[in-house]
């Protein structure tokens, strides 16, 4: 990121969290600042305004991320949606993060530990950025398909340390959540016994899910969400 624009970014950031601190832009102002096409009218391009999200995202939670070199996949029509993936953030950080702000259940399958779902990740190392299309639910042209078929297609799709990571997000700014009428299938991640992770809203129990999958049949109304890497 050349430096004038990774000051832009923090000045947009600063702006922003003072905003929200005083109540001079609200939570629905917030998410119309993040989403719509790639120049709003104030003439800041759509990565530039999410980039401060997100570095104001990380300072709230108390993680020091260094956005200086991480580099921004070209954005394709109808990926709107940002994510930054620290390499210092851990799936069970993001669950601890999440259990602070409302309830959340694990399956079993993880053994406590949502970390061994990120060993087997088609993605990690060093900070990254992705593209996902921003939409409350998963993909609908992934309808379906399980991970098998996902990955003989040779299809990037979210691991489950983005969806978490997308999920404490939007609750971040909006206090809503993603997935309440279906759940997202993570077939860019696998458990050690090839299981794929899922994650959902319960509106009903008012809970998080995050459960396990065949990688051969997906549950009903759960779809993979394809990435721009």
């Amino acid at each position: 990121m050349q430096g004038k624009k990774s000051d832009e970014i923090h000045a947009l950031a600063r702006e922003f969290r003072t905003g929200l601190e005083n109540g001079s832009i609200s939570r629905s102002d917030a998410k119309l600042f993040l989403s719509g096409r790639k120049e709003d009218n104030m003439g800041l391009a759509l990565e530039t305004r999410q980039m401060a999200a997100w570095s104001l995202f990380f300072q709230a939670g108390r993680h020091s991320v260094d956005l200086s070199n991480v580099r921004i996949p070209q954005q394709t029509d109808g990926y709107e949606r940002l994510i930054i993936v620290p390499s210092t953030i851990t799936a069970n950080d993001l669950l601890a993060q999440m259990k602070a702000n409302f309830d959340v259940w694990v399956s079993p399958d993880f053994n406590g530990n949502l970390d061994g779902a990120a060993e087997h990740d088609e993605r990690g190392g060093e900070t990254y950025a992705i593209w996902v299309h921003d939409s409350a639910e998963a993909d609908e042209h992934l309808k379906n398909l399980c991970a098998s078929d996902i990955s003989k297609q040779s299809l990037s799709t979210i691991t489950l340390r983005e969806r978490l990571l997308l999920g404490m997000f939007e609750f971040f700014y909006s206090r809503q959540h993603h997935d309440v009428n279906g759940g997202t299938l993570c077939s860019g991640s696998r458990l050690a016994n090839g299981k794929v992770p899922c994650v959902d809203w319960s509106s009903e129990d008012c809970q998080l899910r995050i459960a396990t999958s065949s990688d051969k049949s997906p549950p009903s109304l759960t779809r993979a969400r394809q990435v721009i890497p």
